[in-house]
This record gives C-alpha cells, sequence and structure tokens, in this order.
C-alpha cells in the first residue's frame, strides 16, 4: 500500500511541476524542441494519475459498499439479520475479508444469535465471475475461524432449516421434505 501510495504521490508531484512549467511558458532547460514530446508526456502522466486514483478508490470502496449492502440487505434475503464489524473487498483478485459476522436467529427462537465467527476468508475467482455475468460465483477457497453456532430445536423444524428454507424460498416443512416437498 505504501509503494502504491508512494507511486501517485510522485506522479501527482511530476505532473504538477510539468503542467506549471508548460503553463507558464518557461523553457529554461531548452526544451522548446521537445515540447509536442512534453505535452504529450504531461497528457501520458495525468492519465496515468487518475487510473491510479480510480484504482486506489475502487479498491478502498468496494469493501464500504459492500459491507452497506450486507447491513441493508440481509434481512429481506435471509429473514435474519447480519452484522459485521469490518469487510475489505479487493475487486480486482477477489479477496473478501471479513471479521465479526453475527447472525441472528430466526423469529421464535430464545437465543440471540444462530452463528458467530470471529473472521472469513473467501477467495473468488474474478474471471469466470464476470464471464458469467454474476451468474456462477466461482469459490476457490473459504476459511473461517472462531465459530460457535447455536442449534435450536423447534415444534416442527429448528433455526437452522428456518434458514435454510428461507434461502430455498421455500417453507421450513418444504426443506424438510413434509408437505409439497420432495422425499
Amino acid at each position: 500500500a505504501i509503494t502504491g501510495l508512494t507511486t501517485v504521490a510522485l506522479l501527482a508531484v511530476l505532473v504538477g511541476h510539468f503542467a506549471t512549467r508548460w503553463a507558464s511558458g518557461k523553457d529554461d532547460l531548452g526544451l522548446e524542441r521537445f515540447h509536442h514530446i512534453l505535452q504529450k508526456l504531461i497528457v501520458f502522466l495525468f492519465f496515468a494519475l487518475v487510473v491510479c486514483l480510480l484504482v486506489l478508490a475502487v479498491q478502498y470502496f468496494a469493501g464500504a459498499v459492500l459491507h452497506m449492502l450486507i447491513d441493508r440487505y440481509s434481512f429481506a434475503f435471509l429473514g435474519v439479520d447480519v452484522r459485521l464489524q469490518e469487510v475489505r473487498l479487493n475487486p480486482f483478485n477477489g479477496e473478501i475479508y471479513a471479521s465479526g459476522l453475527e447472525v441472528s436467529n430466526p423469529p421464535g427462537y430464545k437465543t440471540d444469535f444462530l452463528a458467530i465467527a470471529k473472521t472469513l476468508y473467501f477467495d473468488i475467482d474474478m474471471v469466470p465471475l464476470i464471464f458469467s455475468l454474476t451468474r456462477h460465483i466461482p469459490i476457490e477457497a473459504v476459511v473461517v475461524s472462531g465459530v460457535r453456532l447455536n442449534y435450536e430445536q423447534g415444534l416442527t423444524s429448528s433455526n437452522m432449516m428456518d434458514l435454510v428454507a428461507k434461502l430455498g424460498g421455500s417453507s421450513s416443512t418444504d426443506a424438510e421434505g413434509g408437505e409439497g416437498g420432495e422425499p
């Protein structure tokens, strides 16, 4: 990270210096014959600086955006609240690191949470993900540490079966092979 920021700072200083000299028309170094080359170099350095800044911005804000999406849509998607302390995402190599995961229990169960994990790491293969237009998510690695699960049995189901049923879009009896479900 320091080398990337150092490179961006150096490019900004160089672009600023050359742009100032170019704009003021000063040429005390005898660069008149290279004026067109200098203009092309300044334009190239400017675009390189913009690309570097975009890469850094995307990498910095990708984790914050993913964290916001999980906070906003976890209940609608899972039927339970999902809380995370930190999410870091590198969209260029597909690595996701999350810490402080807490998945609450579905309504009707006594314990506060269904699952807690200290850290999660996912490595996603980005090329097939992009070419499939996100229909297929090829996961290369999943590492979870510090996991604690609370399994609660209800009258007809369990907290985990209710969560799985919500993911599948069916009722808990369908997920267990009951009414209307395939055996």
